[in-house]
């Protein structure tokens, strides 16, 4: 967030606040990998936002998966909610790469 605009600022004027962001790339080696598996993941585990992890990708388990997931502190019970960005990008790889 780098600053508010006030709703004077425009014509008509709105009944809400507005925001300038500024956006930043990911340094190098931190972008997605591929976004079609990125996204694919994130529609997997979103149409299903209350089931649990080892729920959710029952069909695409495999030892590596449960690894990682051990690795990162992460269990089976985990949400998906509950993962940082980093995590999702990861397992998207191991997953659909």
């Amino acid at each position: 967030l780098a600053f508010k605009v006030g709703p004077n600022f425009f014509r008509p004027r709105p009944k809400v606040e507005s925001a300038v962001v500024v956006l930043e790339r990911l340094p190098a080696g931190q972008e997605p990998g591929t976004p079609d598996h990125l996204s694919q993941l994130i529609k997997l585990c979103f149409q299903h936002r209350r089931k649990q992890l080892g729920t959710i990708l029952k069909p695409v388990w495999n030892s590596e998966v449960q690894g990682w997931l051990e690795t990162q502190g992460l269990g089976t019970r985990v949400r998906p909610e509950q993962m940082t960005v980093a995590q999702f990008n990861y397992l998207a790889l191991l997953l659909f790469a």
